[in-house]
């Protein structure tokens, strides 16, 4: 409608090196076009395993050519070529491409969905994952993948070993997995590998100690 907001203007730029929009430095104004461009990052940041700042200019070339984005994807995060090209074709359309040129959100999401949905069709499922546990396997450190998982986040999350836990919150102290307030600790212990990932939490509870590295 003819009333509706496209946009927010801001005389104060909040948000993390790498993921803010030059509209936003340029023109002080956030909108969904914005969003999608930190949303784009987030995927380009997932596909390689890199840090944002400077990530679009050093991906240039796999950008241009979409179809040769297998190269530019982590090694150990086993993307496969259709999905590292879809990635990189979502990558352009949010944050690579000028102004007028963008893929609104309520394009790239529905997308991304099927993204998901597909790949989800091709890992195990949640209960053949549940069925590996009650034989004994435990869960895996996400960072070093040689040590179960022994801590559990102030969000519910349980993503990392002891040892590679402090590591991770040197950078960054919000959870990887939902972007929340990693901190308290929530849990520390062997048990942690034998639940399931994310395991909710009250708001007041005992917070254990986690030693530094």
């Amino acid at each position: 409608s003819s009333g509706q907001v496209s946009h927010l203007s801001t005389q104060r730029i909040f948000g993390k090196p790498g993921y803010i929009d030059q509209i936003i430095l340029n023109d002080n104004q956030a909108s969904q076009l914005t969003d999608g461009f930190a949303l784009g990052i987030t995927l380009l940041v997932s596909l390689t395993g890199r840090g944002a700042v400077g990530l679009l200019n050093a991906c240039d070339d796999a950008l241009e050519e979409p179809d040769t984005a297998e190269g530019i994807a982590a090694a150990d995060a086993g993307w496969s070529a259709a999905q590292a090209e879809e990635l990189a074709r979502l990558v352009v359309g949010l944050a690579y491409e000028r102004k007028k040129k963008r893929m609104p959100l309520a394009e790239a999401l529905p997308r991304l969905e099927a993204l998901a949905e597909a790949a989800e069709a091709e890992i195990p499922s949640l209960a053949g994952a549940a069925a590996a546990e009650l034989d004994g396997e435990a869960r895996q450190c996400d960072f070093c993948w040689s040590a179960p998982r022994s801590v559990r986040f102030a969000c519910g999350h349980a993503l990392y070993c002891e040892t590679c836990a402090p590591r991770v919150l040197e950078r960054d102290s919000n959870c990887p997995a939902c972007r929340q307030p990693a901190l308290p600790i929530a849990a520390i212990g062997t048990q942690v590998a034998e639940q399931a990932t994310f395991v909710y939490q009250p708001p007041t509870r005992a917070v254990p100690h986690l030693p530094p590295p």
